[in-house]
């Protein structure tokens, strides 16, 4: 860390422009954690600035990297990129260390971005800007002209560098996509091919990332035990999913939750539906219920309308009145929903509504 100077001020030097910024970073001297705390670090094209949280200001000049490489965090460390140092200059003013027993510093990223600063910090090197010659204030046409080249030059910069990582996310999404069939693949086979062991494996993944041997069309000969099949395991997956939903939730939510589980192994809307209609029939622990306004929803079972009544009132004599959407904030559901419930408490007289220029509100009917 000798190679740090204090700086009086964030002023920039001339021609010098931030490239980016990332806070809750953490300065390590080699493997030793720095007495800064963390702050805020900034890669302009420079230098690299670090905003202690406690007030203090260093910064390290990019001439002086030799090179750099990112490290990957885990479930208790997190992600780091390290600095390999050039000896410092000669003549250098001394900065917070006066000797470091480290030609590398470390920079801990606390709250994500390693791998988005260490590519804008490759391409800062690569352009080695501070080695250009900064002209002096440029004035009339020619210095507006100026400008705004320099402006094309550093939005082109930044485009090249949104789309590399852009890339790099894309080229990650096609491995994965990869894997995943791949692993489909070999489980449809694995009822002779496939080792025990690794069976088990396979099946690990598959449920860490889902829902497990998810029913299929191609697995089910005609269309009504397809859609028993599929009402079965969206009961199953209802009876863990509801309690975090105040015992109900929407149809329209439930098809985006449910095909969220089920990996690639999609299911239609009306699929999802008409697996729905069968829960009473079937004797499952759910049910499909239609609101007067039309809106579809699934519930438990023993899900009663007295108890939401009961709920809905106590919330409104407490805050004296609500709307829709306060409601919807308080028991952390849909706006739909909220409406809803709001209306079934109107319509057995436990809540009236004052519908005014501030909007709908509905209060404790004491009538």
């Amino acid at each position: 860390m000798d190679r740090f100077q204090w700086c009086d001020s964030a002023k920039l030097l001339p021609g010098e422009v931030i490239s980016l910024s990332k806070d809750q970073i953490k300065l390590y001297d080699g493997d030793d954690e720095s007495n800064f705390q963390p702050g805020l670090l900034q890669l302009t094209s420079h230098r690299l600035l670090f905003h202690d949280s406690g007030g203090s200001l260093l910064a390290l000049s990019l001439a002086l990297l030799r090179d750099h490489k990112e490290t990957g965090g885990g479930l208790t460390r997190s992600p780091k990129i390290e600095l390999y140092l050039l000896p410092r200059p000669q003549g250098q003013p001394l900065g917070p260390i006066a000797r470091s027993r480290y030609d590398m510093v470390k920079l801990s990223f606390r709250k994500g971005g390693c791998t988005e600063f260490c590519s804008a910090l490759k391409t800062e090197l690569s352009n080695k800007n501070w080695e250009r010659v900064t002209a002096g204030p440029a004035r009339g046409i020619s210095g507006i002209e100026r400008k705004l080249e320099q402006k094309r030059q550093d939005a082109g910069r930044d485009i090249n560098v949104a789309f590399k990582d852009l890339k790099a996310l894309m080229d990650k999404a096609q491995e994965m996509v990869s894997l995943i069939n791949t692993f489909a693949t070999r489980m449809e086979q694995s009822k002779g091919s496939v080792v025990e062991d690794e069976t088990i494996k396979l099946k690990s993944v598959l449920l860490s990332v889902g829902i497990d041997n998810p029913v299929t069309k191609s697995s089910h000969g005609s269309t009504t035990v397809y859609h028993q099949e599929l009402a079965r395991e969206l009961s199953k997956f209802l009876v863990k999913l509801l309690p975090g939903e105040n015992g109900i939730i929407t149809l329209a939510d439930l098809y985006c939750r449910f095909n969220r589980a089920r990996g690639l192994e999609l299911v239609s809307p009306d699929d999802v539906f008409n697996a729905c209609t069968l829960f009473e029939r079937m004797g499952l622990p759910v049910r499909l219920k239609k609101f007067e306004s039309g809106v579809l929803c699934v519930l438990g079972a023993s899900h009663s309308e007295s108890e939401v009544v009961k709920r809905v009132g106590d919330l409104v004599m407490k805050h004296k009145c609500l709307s829709v959407q306060e409601l919807s904030a308080y028991l952390h559901i849909s706006v739909l929903l909220a409406q809803e419930h709001m209306l079934l408490a109107e319509r057995v007289g436990a809540l009236c509504r004052d519908d005014s220029v501030d909007g709908l509100k509905f209060y404790t009917n004491r009538f």
